[in-house]
C-alpha cells in the first residue's frame, strides 16, 4: 500500500505510533507487517547543464494560502527568470496541495479539447491513440465520470506544434474518426489557447 502524506505527516510520530500499536497487538494494524517511509520527489526543481546533466536546485516545500493567493515567488522567485509573454501552464491539485509549473517552447501551439465519451474500458485509449497518431503531444489529460457506466468527460490540453494537419482539418477528421469508434463520442470543445 502506498500512502501520500501530502507534506503533512510527521514521519517519526507515524513510525512510533505504528510500533506502539503493533506491540499491543492492536487489531487496527494486525494485517500490516511493517511500514517503510521514504520521501517523494514531488516539488523538485532541476536545471539542465550540458546534454544530460541535471542539477537539483530546489526541493519543494508547502506554500500557504495568504489573502486568497498562493505566492510561489516566496520559494521559487529566485529560480525562475522573467517569463513575460511566454506560455506557462500551472496546474494546482488542491486535494494534495501540489502545484506543477510547465514552461513551453516558443513554437508550442496549445489547444483545449473537450469530449464526452463512453464510460467503458478502452474508450480513452481509442480517442487518445487517434490523436497521438497525428503527432499531437498531450500536455494534460483529465477524465471525470458523468453518468456511471454510461458517459464520462475527457478534457485535454494538447500541443499541436508537431501536427502537420491544419486545426480546422484536424477537428473534422477527429469527428469523423469518432463516428467509427466503439460507442458515442462527442466533441464538446475545441479551441486554441492564447
Amino acid at each position: 500500500m502506498l500512502v501520500d502524506l501530502n507534506f503533512a505527516g510527521e514521519v517519526n510520530i507515524l513510525a512510533e505510533k505504528f510500533a506502539e500499536l503493533k506491540e499491543k497487538n492492536d487489531p487496527s494494524v494486525s494485517k500490516i507487517d511493517h511500514i517503510q517511509i521514504k520521501p517523494a520527489d514531488i516539488g523538485r526543481v532541476f536545471r539542465t547543464e550540458g546534454r544530460s546533466d541535471k542539477i537539483e536546485i530546489r526541493r519543494g516545500v508547502p506554500i500557504t494560502l495568504k489573502d486568497n493567493i498562493y505566492d510561489l515567488s516566496v520559494e521559487y522567485g529566485d529560480v525562475f527568470e522573467d517569463f513575460e509573454g511566454e506560455s506557462v501552464m500551472i496546474v494546482a491539485d488542491y486535494a494534495s496541495w501540489i502545484v506543477s509549473i510547465s514552461f513551453f517552447k516558443g513554437e508550442t501551439k496549445l489547444v483545449k479539447i473537450g469530449l464526452e465519451i463512453p464510460d467503458c474500458p478502452g474508450s480513452i485509449t481509442q480517442v487518445l491513440d487517434w490523436i497521438a497518431s497525428k503527432n499531437v503531444n498531450l500536455i494534460s489529460v483529465f477524465s471525470k465520470i458523468k453518468i456511471c457506466y454510461q458517459t464520462m468527460t475527457l478534457d485535454l490540453v494538447a500541443d499541436f506544434s508537431g501536427c502537420k494537419m491544419p486545426m480546422d482539418e484536424f477537428r473534422i477528421e477527429l469527428e469523423n474518426a469518432m463516428e467509427g469508434m466503439n460507442g458515442i463520442f462527442i466533441l464538446t470543445q475545441y479551441e486554441e489557447l492564447k
